[in-house]
Order: C-alpha cells, then structure tokens, then sequence
C-alpha cells in the first residue's frame, strides 16, 4: 500500500463523491449533490458532509458548521 505514510501522517484525510457519476439516470442537471467524506481526523470528528456542486462553474457549496 503506497498511500501509507501518507494517511499515517495526516491530519485530516478526506475524500469527494458524486453518486450522479456512477447513475445510468438520465438526469442532465448542472447542480449535482456532492459529499465530502470525513475519513480520519485527529482533532475531531469524523463523518459525511453534504454539498452540491454547480458542472457549468465548477463550484462547490455547503454548509461547513
């Protein structure tokens, strides 16, 4: 396993993912519901936060509290 040291040395791992992309649903829609995904955090909690992505800008809104 390469990433290792890597997730070893981390504070904070992270990771994004967007369902629409693996959906054969014919839904075309520019904001698309995104998940940021809290894997390891060494100084708090870890867990699911839910977002949307805008495709025409390439820009991600959620709420961070």
């Amino acid at each position: 396993r390469q990433s290792g040291n890597l997730e070893e040395d981390a504070d904070l791992v992270g990771m994004l993912y967007r369902e629409d992309i693996y959906s054969s649903s014919g839904n075309k829609s520019l904001i698309v519901p995104l998940e940021f995904l809290i894997r390891k955090h060494r100084n708090g909690p870890i867990g699911l936060l839910p977002m949307t992505m805008n495709l025409e800008t390439n820009s991600i809104e959620g709420d961070m509290k």
